[in-house]
């Protein structure tokens, strides 16, 4: 699962400053992206990052805890919230419970203990409703896409969007599926198949993060539900003023347009129109092969090379590297540098930093979210690390 984001809010500066430092977040998958002083200075903050996890003050000038809650919990994905209070006040805890908020808790009680207990509950909570929910999609989508699905209402009450949109013809699929080549050797197909996850991650961060609300002004929002490494479905869903059945294909077409041009580099996706674009692509692949052929790095390597490459987006660690090879931390780690000439950690850093460059120089993101591209938890530390890298701001390489 990936790192938990977590917003503080109180009006109380000591308790902001005591919640911040009573554990070492970053240990346990948590990490604080913000911090307020009143609930509508939180509110603020939820629609700019929008945290998983909210611990609030009930008491607090200008919206207070219980108003917080109220309107955050009718948003498309509410957070996890723990109340805090000074009292014993079980009113305001069934007012909270009713809201749904998931616990409710004294501040003179919280040790690291307590909050770290209840840390680890909520982490363990939302792991299992991701993996519940998104065994739930992808078993609708898979059905869908072998038979007509005929209770939409059904489906979209599983996909957790506002109750507003449960119309028919208010949503259009587009289904994403990477093609198998056929390869005149067996081997090359084992060298280039993890192409096919490198693919569906870029269409992954693409779909989630890039804002289609802003460039196409009839949608009311989109969904990526990945189903395997080969396919994903990404979700249209239009605003109910627009009911012409043409007017949506047509945005449909644009929006399937739009993801084909974003694509169409050498490095992430192939469009091939006639049979000259098949020729320079089988050229230029079997190039690829010969050179990874030509590599000295042994079998292990290449696979632990092709697991950063594949999930460098991720917090990912030497140790899980090494437990996916079958092998000890330390064996890797010497092997790593014995043959590649870096260690695990600078290799993982280059590489991530490759990614970074390139995805700054389109000028599509901001720097907090290519940090959380290339699996940097925080924008500052991500910053940190292209500076020593690179002897630039992230900021500047946009520019």
């Amino acid at each position: 699962m990936n790192t938990i984001k977590v917003l503080l809010i109180d009006d109380d500066a000591l308790v902001l400053d005591d919640l911040r430092t009573l554990i070492q977040w970053e240990q346990y998958g948590f990490t604080i992206i913000g911090e307020a002083k009143n609930g509508q200075q939180g509110l603020e903050l939820f629609d700019k990052y929008q945290p998983d996890l909210v611990i609030v003050d009930i008491y607090m000038p200008v919206l207070n805890g219980l108003e917080f809650c109220q309107q955050v919990m009718n948003k498309k994905n509410p957070p996890t919230i723990i109340l805090l209070t000074a009292y014993k006040d079980f009113e305001y805890a069934k007012q909270g419970i009713k809201l749904g908020v998931s616990n409710y808790l004294l501040k003179h009680e919280i040790d690291e203990e307590t909050l770290t207990t209840e840390l680890l509950k909520i982490k363990k909570d939302l792991a299992y409703q991701k993996n519940n929910k998104r065994m739930i999609q992808q078993q609708l989508f898979s059905n869908l896409l072998h038979q007509p699905f005929s209770d939409y209402n059904h489906m979209l009450s599983h996909l957790h969007f506002p109750p507003n949109l449960n119309c028919y013809g208010k949503i259009a699929l587009l289904f994403f599926q990477i093609d198998s080549p056929f390869f005149l050797l067996e081997p090359v197909s084992k060298k280039i198949s993890s192409s096919q996850i490198s693919t569906m991650s870029y269409i992954k961060d693409f779909a989630t993060i890039h804002r289609f609300t802003q460039e196409f002004p009839d949608l009311e929002d989109t969904q990526y539900i990945p189903l395997n490494n080969r396919q994903s479905v990404f979700v249209l869903i239009f605003k109910s003023n627009l009911s012409s059945q043409q007017n949506i294909q047509n945005i449909s077409y644009r929006v399937a347009l739009y993801f084909q041009q974003k694509f169409n580099q050498p490095h992430v996706l192939s469009m091939w129109y006639c049979a000259a674009d098949i020729q320079s692509w089988f050229i230029n692949t079997f190039k690829k092969i010969i050179t990874i052929n030509r590599n000295q790095y042994s079998n292990r390597i290449q696979n632990a090379i092709q697991y950063i490459h594949t999930h460098y987006d991720q917090d990912l660690t030497m140790e899980e590297v090494a437990k996916n090879l079958g092998i000890s931390c330390i064996y890797l780690s010497k092997l790593f540098k014995k043959e590649t000439g870096q260690t695990f950690l600078e290799y993982l850093t280059n590489y991530r930093m490759e990614r970074a460059k390139y995805i700054l120089s389109k000028g599509d993101y901001k720097v907090y979210e290519v940090a959380e591209q290339v699996g940097y938890k925080t924008s500052q530390y991500f910053s940190s690390v292209f500076r020593k890298n690179t002897g630039m701001n992230p900021s500047d390489y946009i520019r």
